[in-house]
């Protein structure tokens, strides 16, 4: 029973967000429908029995791609059309609520006139003018109820089963759906489980929990990319949902508002850039893989540069303070940059990945200094480790982890307490890596490497002395300085960066990703397992 009060009170928004969200849906299974069609192309040349059922098998996946897509097409018009119809009904009953505010009377939840004053005598009943406005205000009532009523059952007629999505192996999709590996799985162990599942079953976890597989590691990069990409779309429209709300108050909004609105922006220009990255594959950029994403807090984004599965070389860069969904356009750009290097170092393929996958400190004087961030991070950042391992195609990769600044404090504070599975570590402008010595990280000294520029203000923060003194060492903020030769590492080299007259300079501490810098090119080298220059 649809009820004045309900009217009044609907969120037409929620009706057009929903129908955006099923178009892009559609549409992602149509081009996943088209994807197989080409698969079959390439196919035509293979012939015999084998061939015949395998192309068979494809070519009714890619039906069923079709067949659903065709439906769930067919959901946005109804919700947008019924958006349209009850937007109109609302209109019409603001103009009658107008009406009757103006003779000071007021509708009831129900739609029924309420008049001051004492109730009318049974035989006097309502003043005509009243009786007018609620017959008018019924009529209203009578359309939103037939309007919702087409609306539920067009939905009805385009259940699964239309599309003949649902069959005999619906209970077992739903019961996969069911049974996701939690997040602290053993990626070996996710890793058997999605491939212990049928096609249809992937497909089916890749749309209904999209969230939940785009951030289990142990999935391969092309289905968590999938999942995340649907994610990505989720996320962005939640956003802009919000963003319309917050300037719809206009000269209502006070501070937090105003707070709220500019994070939000900067939030989907970061959503924004991503989309363009993952658009953007060409001869100088390698197709992006979306591997994780998330808007909680300052935001996390993973993003691949190169499929990781597949490479024979994998770089996980950690940025550090300042690290948000906000900039990840500098990180995926940096991520970019170092795989060109390692490509100029002759290696054979290479993925490169902006990890933005912890709660970076924010301010470099009243955050950067604990451990904290570091200390949140090390598991996620060793599970992500594991997952590459778990996932890989082939001959094992060679892996590596790359911090900059604060992310140079988290990867050594993962390596101290997870036994990090990695064959290097690169330590870039760092304020210490949470050991006294490198024996505590727990890797062989050649493959712990590290730079400082000489004009970086970073070495602000390490003392020069502490290598001799257990007291001078024990005021280093996260340790000594793992660029210092005495820490027992390869130190290798970087151009000295901007200068700044006396305690060094912040812009030398962002330019080791300059394209002439000699310390861009080290860190090609050894990603591409080369000896540096």
């Amino acid at each position: 029973m649809v009820t004045y009060d309900d009217v009044m009170r609907l969120d037409l928004n929620a009706y057009t967000e929903e129908a955006r969200n099923w178009k892009t849906l559609a549409d992602a299974l149509t081009t996943r429908a088209n994807d197989l069609d080409q698969k079959l192309k390439k196919l035509e040349a293979w012939t015999g029995a084998s061939a015949d059922s395998a192309k068979a098998t494809f070519a009714n996946h890619r039906k069923q791609y079709a067949d659903v897509s065709a439906v769930i097409a067919r959901i946005p018009p109804v919700l947008n059309d019924a958006a349209h119809h009850l937007g109109g009904i609302r209109a019409e009953l603001n103009r009658l609520q107008d009406e009757v505010r103006a003779h000071g009377w007021a509708f009831d939840p129900d739609g029924k006139v309420v008049t001051p004053g004492p109730p009318p005598a049974p035989m006097a009943g309502l003043d005509p003018e009243a009786r007018r406005l609620q017959d008018a205000v019924q009529d209203q009532l009578e359309r939103a109820r037939r309007a919702d009523a087409d609306a539920a059952y067009a939905l009805r007629g385009l259940r699964p089963e239309t599309a003949g999505f649902a069959g005999p192996d619906q209970a077992t999709v739903a019961a996969a759906a069911t049974a996701i590996p939690p997040r602290t799985t053993a990626p070996s162990e996710v890793k058997k489980w999605w491939d212990s599942l049928s096609p249809m079953q992937q497909e089916s976890l890749l749309y209904t929990h999209s969230s939940e597989i785009g951030a289990l590691d142990g999935v391969p990069a092309i289905a968590r990319d999938r999942a995340n990409r649907t994610r990505l779309t989720e996320l962005k429209a939640q956003l802009l949902a919000e963003q319309e709300r917050l300037n719809g108050l206009g000269e209502r909004r006070i501070g937090p508002d105003n707070d709220r609105l500019a994070e939000i922006n900067a939030k989907l220009n970061g959503i924004e850039k991503i989309e363009e990255r993952l658009r953007a594959a060409t001869e100088t950029k390698q197709q992006a893989f979306l591997l994780g994403i998330d808007t909680n807090g300052t935001g996390r984004a993973i993003v691949a540069m190169g499929n990781p599965d597949t490479s024979a070389n994998l770089c996980t860069y950690v940025p550090g303070t300042g690290a948000k969904l906000a900039d990840v356009e500098r990180e995926m750009d940096r991520a970019d940059r170092m795989a060109d290097a390692a490509k100029k170092a002759d290696s054979p393929s290479t993925s490169v990945i902006a990890w933005i996958g912890y709660d970076a400190p924010q301010h470099p004087i009243f955050e950067a200094p604990f451990d904290s961030y570091a200390d949140g991070a090390k598991k996620d950042l060793d599970r992500f480790q594991d997952g590459l391992r778990a996932t890989h195609e082939g001959p094992k990769s060679h892996n590596v982890v790359l911090g900059h600044s604060y992310g140079s404090t988290v990867i050594g504070h993962t390596a101290r307490d997870e036994q990090l599975d990695v064959d290097g570590v690169i330590f870039v402008g760092s304020p210490g890596v949470g050991v006294d010595k490198i024996e505590e990280l727990h890797l062989p000294p050649d493959q712990v490497h590290a730079t400082v520029a000489e004009n970086d203000i970073i070495r602000q923060s390490n003392n020069p002395h502490s290598f001799d003194d257990p007291i001078e060492r024990s005021m280093d903020i996260h340790g000594p300085d793992p660029a210092d030769a005495r820490f027992g590492g390869h130190v290798f080299a970087s151009d000295p960066g901007t200068p700044s007259w006396p305690f060094g300079s912040g812009a030398a501490h962002s330019e080791y990703w300059e394209s002439r810098n000699i310390g861009l090119a080290n860190m090609g080298r050894i990603i591409a397992g080369k000896p540096t220059v």
